[in-house]
Parts: C-alpha cells; structure tokens; sequence
C-alpha cells in the first residue's frame, strides 16, 4: 500500500513515516500545499492508496512555521496552512482517486478548541458532537473552522490530538514544554501518547472504512502537577516549579485559556471493529492505553535514554552476556569490552561444543569476566544479577542448528524456552533492568518466496529450532506486558565470520576446502539465504542497546542472497581458483524440511542510524583468511553440517 503523507519533515508526520517504514508499507512526501492542483497533482503521479495530512506547524518541505499560539500577526500564514491547505486535500482525495470511491484519507485535527466555563466540572466530557468553543488565539480558531468544514468530507478522518506526548524530548512534546515552566497552572487535561495513539489511527485510515471527527486521546485525564510528580519520582531529577495558587489559576481562567477533558467513547468503538490483520500490521492494541500508565512508561524510557547516554559519556554499565562464548556472542563480547572499556561484561556460558573460551580476545580484561554455568539456573543467574548490580541482559544463548533440531529437539526446548524463562524470572524479580535484549533469528518468520518481511509479520516455524525461538520471544513479550520487563528483539539472517563453529555453510565449506574434501550440499542446493558480516550484527545489537525502544523488534539483515551452490563456487575461486566446483561437491539427502528463502527489512534498524557496512565479497576474504590463519582453534569431528 502506497502513503502519500503531508507534512513528513514535521513532528507528527516524521512519526507517521517511521511506523509505516516499520510496518512495511511505501511512503512519499507530498509537495508544499498552496493550491488545489498541487494536490492534485501528487494524486495523479503517485496514484497513492491512503493519504495523511499532518500540516500545521511545519510544512511538508521541513520550513518551520510558525507557532500560532505565540506570535501574533499570522493569521493569513494559519488559514493557508491549517485550513485552506487541509480543505484542498480533502478535495482532490475525494475527486481524484484511482478508485471509484474516494481516497481514505487521515487529517490531524487539535482537541485545542474546547474550553471549560467551570474547569472542575468533569462530569461531562466534550464529544464529537460539540462544537468549538475556544477562541483564545488565531491558531485555535482556524483548527476550530477546519473542524467543522471538513465534516463535508465523509472519507477523511478528523483525528483531534490533545496535547501530544512522545517517547522523545521533543521540543514539540507536552512534557518537555512543562519541564521549562517555572511555574504552572495544574488544570486537568486529556492527552494523546503518540507511540500508543498514532498506530490505532494509522490501523483506522488502512481500514478505509472509518471517517468523521474523533478524540484521538488516551483513555483517562491528568493534570500538570501530576506529570511533574510522576517525572521526577520515575527519573530521580529534582524539578524547580511553582504551583499557582487558585486564585491565579481563576485568573487564567479569565483570560480563556483552553483546558479540557475529550471523551474517548467513539475511539474506543473504532477500535472494536478494526480487521484483525490490520491490527497486527501496526501493532494495535485491543484496548485503548490509559494515559497515566503511558506517561509513567514513558517517564522511566526517559530517564533510561538519560542514563545510557551518561554512560556513553563515562559512567559503567554493567553488561549480563548469556553464550558470550559463542560465534556472535563472543565477537559482541570482544566488540563492547574495545568499544566502551569503562563498562563491565559478564559472560555467562556453559561452555558447550559451539562454544570456544579462545573466541575472547581480551580474557584477562579487567572489565570481563567469565561464568561457566547454565542459564537454566535461575537462582544462579538472579544472583549474578544482584552481584554485579547488572543494568543490561543481552541473551545471546540458544541452540541453533537446523540439523540437530531435528533429531534432538527436546534440548532446543530445553535450552532456548526454558532457559530463556529462567532467566525471564531472574530478571524479574531482580526488577532493575535497564533492557533485556532478546537475539532471536529471521527463520520465525518461515518462508518468504519473494519481498523482504517486516518486523510485523505473522510468525510461522517451520523447524523445531525456529519453533523454540518463536516461543522464547512470546515468553519475553508476556513478561514486557505482564511484569514491564524493558525487552528488545532482534531478528536477524545468517550471520558469518571469525570464530564461527563449523557447523554453519560457510566456515564448513571454508575448512573442507582448506582440508582438500569435497562439499556436502543438502539437496539442489538452490536454498536462497541473506548472509550478514558479523561486525554490522554486532554493531546493529549495540545500536539496538544503545537506541532501540522498549517492546520494539529489530530485523538485522542485509541485501547479500546468495544461494548454497553459489557460496560452495565463490569459495572454491577464491581459495583453489584452478579446481572445478563439479569436482569439488557432493549432493545429499536434503533436510526434512528445508526453507528455499528468507529475507527481512531492516527500515527500523535503520531509523536507530545504523547501516550495512561490510559487504559480501570484503567479509567473505576476511573469513577466509581468518580460518587460514588459525586452522587449529576449532577441532572438526566430522558431523558438521552445511547449511
């Protein structure tokens, strides 16, 4: 489905854009409004499905404008950009569709033009039906025209937003307006969170089946005094305000400041009858989010973010590191220890066939330290916990390979479910975690003949060892909804490079090659996979500790499909250039079931500032000449396997 957005280089828009990119769907800038055929002519060259207009305080092509609310003497710059642009959009998405009906089409309103005549009557809130009453600057008067000129346009939905809340200290963010005032008027108020409102309405404009004005808020009201408090007990930051006595209050009162209360009936109704597949697509919650928990969420993401980047600047984490003897585990453990020497790893691992304590470049660091131990030991691992005062999980222990699923699965149930929910547990009940990141895999998605999958994606294993790490990742999102657990996922493809156990694709081809024996290759050998340099993994796992937001999945991918066969002959002109790859491979009896291909998007991962750096032909050299140069630090036995 193709957006048309209004406003993408604003606030709002900027967010619109970014849930869409994580939702999979195309997204394109409209121009800067000024006309009826300026929207016209985007409908006509980008044939959009959906269309969202967020103008108002900053155009489409990123000008700032100005705020009406503070300076006077704009009122022909208002009714361009909040009223007459808006009202062009609603005309062309109705007259120009490709489609015999009109374009669904989402309008960001303001719950900006209501006001109280008794501001502690809140026995009835104002409804869609009531009309504008606030005519206390030029700003709210024009949104309150808009308000009631586009109901004559029954396809646009009129989203009124109350006084918006983001996950970020957004200069445009209520909180952070507040946090500035050194004195303040605590009156109730409805809210829009944006990261809970903006989803349900983008789920609403997909639906197209959705129009007319409603209160896009939070369930429930707050008043300012509470959000301070809440603020400073959840962040420890000590706030200097003033709460104005109530005859100064009354006299703001007289002066028709707006403070209101929005019902949220009519959204909670929507809510109900959105498609199921639409919800899942955006993440949509089944019950509307209650204001003061989100904005208690939020405080404690703030004072997280605060705290990370005060560590970035000096101050220790403390790093609990499960399988950080492992392939990707062991070279994020040698990344984080070079990167950010005043922080402390401790590497728990059970030291198992996959594991080498020699993938550790720095043993003897003073900031390392290594535990021989299982995480299946809950009380063990919330003892480390407490211990080393630990501020981050990062959960890299699994079984991993396809092959031995098969034949073993109860152990990939073992250690990938039961390990993970001990140490779910432990977490818990240690109950001071910063962030819990989960490393999960692309193969719960099964799968994907062509496209690339996003994050939102229905999850469908198709192997036992994609099964348990599917169940793992529903065991850390229960405890994130059950018990608040800050957790992270990661889903990424196949990762390559130093310190890998033989087991996987390339490492085995590399040694049978260097071991003058033939590739073995399941089946035609036509298996279609992403393979990822694992520097840019452990740069994206950082990235997402460093940046990714709580409950948020992560895909790790990279452009780099290659088939089986196609490795075995890349490898083979590398390292033996005169031998033929028909001599050189072996066919065998093809997995149970053998996934042709897996592809994810990574527009999410992206958005945190991170990108592909190694490619394929750079990292695979390196691979190479990393196992030519240590041709003894695994011992091969002879089972591994190829893919």
């Amino acid at each position: 489905m193709l957006w048309l957005i209004y406003g993408t280089a604003g606030w709002i828009g900027g967010q619109f854009r970014e849930l869409l990119n994580v939702a999979g769907q195309k997204v394109v800038s409209g121009r800067r409004v000024t006309c009826l055929k300026d929207v016209e002519e985007d409908i006509a060259q980008y044939k959009p499905d959906r269309i969202i207009c967020s103008l108002g305080r900053t155009h489409g092509e990123g000008i700032p404008n100005i705020d009406y609310l503070e300076k006077q003497g704009k009122l022909k710059d208002n009714i361009r950009d909040n009223l007459l642009a808006p009202m062009f959009i609603a005309q062309a998405s109705m007259q120009y569709s490709k489609l015999a009906a009109p374009i669904p089409t989402l309008y960001i309103g303001t719950g900006c033009i209501y006001e109280y005549d008794n501001c502690n009557d809140l026995s009835h809130p104002f409804t869609e039906q009531d009309l504008p009453n606030f005519f206390g600057s030029s700003y709210s008067t024009v949104k309150g025209a808009t308000d009631l000129l586009i109901d004559a346009y029954p396809h646009v939905i009129n989203a009124r937003i109350r006084m918006p809340i983001s996950d970020d200290a957004n200069p445009r963010d209520f909180i952070t307006k507040i946090l500035n005032y050194s004195k303040i008027t605590s009156l109730p108020n409805s809210m829009t969170v944006m990261s809970d409102i903006l989803p349900i309405l983008l789920a609403f404009t997909h639906d197209g089946k959705f129009g007319g004005r409603v209160n896009a808020c939070n369930k429930g009201w707050v008043d300012h005094d509470w959000i301070l408090k809440t603020y400073q007990e959840k962040t420890g930051e000590v706030l200097n305000y003033e709460l104005e006595p109530v005859e100064e209050q009354n006299t703001r009162l007289a002066a028709r400041r707006s403070n209101n209360v929005l019902s949220s009936d009519k959204f909670e109704q929507w809510m109900k009858i959105l498609s199921p597949d639409t919800r899942k697509l955006y993440y949509t919650p089944h019950t509307l989010p209650d204001l003061k928990k989100s904005i208690e969420t939020i405080c404690i993401h703030r004072a997280n973010v605060k705290l990370s980047n005060t560590q970035e600047a000096g101050e220790a984490r403390r790093l609990l590191v499960t399988g950080g003897c492992g392939f990707i585990g062991s070279n994020f453990v040698n990344h984080w220890i070079k990167t950010y020497p005043q922080d402390s790893v401790i590497n728990v691992d059970r030291l198992d066939t996959c594991a080498n304590i020699g993938n550790i470049e720095q043993p003897d660091s003073p900031s390392y330290k290594l535990v021989v131990a299982s995480i299946n030991n809950k009380d063990l691992m919330l003892h480390l916990m407490k211990q080393y005062d630990i501020t981050h999980v990062v959960h890299f222990a699994a079984q991993t390979h396809v092959d031995t699923s098969f034949g073993n699965s109860i152990l990939f149930t073992e250690s990938n479910i039961f390990g993970t929910h001990c140490l779910l547990e432990a977490s818990r009940i240690y109950n001071k975690l910063r962030k819990f990141v989960h490393i999960s895999t692309d193969e719960v998605y099964g799968e994907w003949p062509a496209g690339s999958c996003h994050e939102t994606a229905v999850l469908n294993p198709t192997n036992p060892y994609a099964a348990t790490k599917a169940a793992a990742e529903f065991l850390v999102k229960s405890y994130g909804e059950s018990f608040k657990l800050p957790y992270v996922i990661t889903r990424g493809n196949n990762v390559y490079g130093p310190y890998q156990f033989p087991e996987k694709v390339i490492p085995r081809f590399i040694t049978t090659i260097m071991g003058n024996e033939k590739m073995t290759i399941h089946g035609d050998g036509k298996q279609v996979r992403n393979f990822i340099y694992v520097t840019d993994t452990v740069r994206a796992v950082d990235c997402v500790i460093r940046k990714g937001k709580p409950k948020m999945i992560y895909n790790i991918g990279s452009k780099d499909e290659i088939k089986v066969t196609e490795i075995a002959g890349i490898l083979l002109k590398l390292m033996k250039p005169d031998v033929k790859l028909e001599d050189s491979i072996v066919y065998v009896k093809d997995r149970y079931f053998n996934d042709c291909r897996y592809s994810v998007m990574t527009d999410a991962l992206e958005g945190l500032g991170w990108k592909q750096e190694v490619k394929f032909d750079d990292g695979i050299r390196m691979t190479i000449k990393w196992y030519q140069e240590n041709p003894n630090h695994w011992q091969n036995d002879g089972n591994y396997s190829t893919q």
